[in-house]
């Protein structure tokens, strides 16, 4: 599925601890060591909380989606939500100006996408004011290693610039060459499995990334 539609994307900041001590689940001290970790250690730090009890997975869960019900209701979004997801709401055609829920829990304006492209559980954000792709159920991805997704981006900025010409030869010649491993072996690192072993000599039609193609052709042509 394609989609183009400028969306803005608001989550809470710091959700896990904020949420957990501004509805007095943790002491003070606990969100203030939280607080000071970067992002990547503080949502280790609450899962290791979470395997060991000290906080309820399913509480937690709850508590996001009461902020997030609350973020769209008291800024009037029913009708201008995209999606929500755990701790963050997508929204279009409207900007929220109630972003703060007591005193630590508050909704930051992060990312922007002009389109969507949604493959298999795989959501592609393109931006086309920075030039910027994202995604969400990959995680991060080094671009300058898996060269696959700067074609996605590639094609997606086509598509919303309504260049359909181009975008139907180089998509299809892109096709024709990956077929035909005419290209640098970089562009056949599955960028759903973070594989980089990939044998230059394999048949490339059983490659995840080729039936990603097969996708891009069915949605953006």
């Amino acid at each position: 599925m394609y989609e183009k539609i400028k969306i803005i994307e608001y989550d809470i900041r710091s959700a896990n601890a904020s949420v957990l001590f501004q509805e007095n689940k943790i002491s003070e001290d606990k969100y203030n060591e939280l607080m000071n970790m970067e992002k990547k250690k503080r949502n280790i730090t609450v899962g290791m909380m979470i395997r060991d009890g000290i906080v309820d997975h399913d509480q937690l869960v709850g508590l996001y989606k009461n902020y997030t019900d609350k973020f769209i209701e008291e800024n009037d979004l029913e009708n201008n939500v995209y999606e929500v997801v755990k701790d963050a709401v997508w929204i279009f055609n409207k900007m929220a100006h109630k972003r703060k829920f007591g005193d630590y829990v508050e909704f930051t304006k992060d990312r922007i996408a002009t389109s969507v492209l949604e493959i298999k559980n795989v959501k592609f954000y393109y931006n086309s004011t920075r030039g910027k792709l994202f995604n969400r159920g990959l995680g991060d991805i080094d671009h300058g290693l898996f060269l696959f997704m700067d074609k996605i981006k590639e094609f997606m900025m086509m598509k919303e610039s309504d260049m359909y010409k181009m975008l139907y030869k180089k998509l299809h010649e892109f096709h024709i060459n990956y077929l035909n491993n005419n290209l640098p072996i970089e562009y056949r690192y599955d960028i759903r499995r973070k594989n980089t072993n990939i044998d230059k000599d394999s048949d490339p039609l059983k490659d995840g990334n080729y039936k990603l193609i097969k996708y891009m052709i069915n949605y953006l042509l």
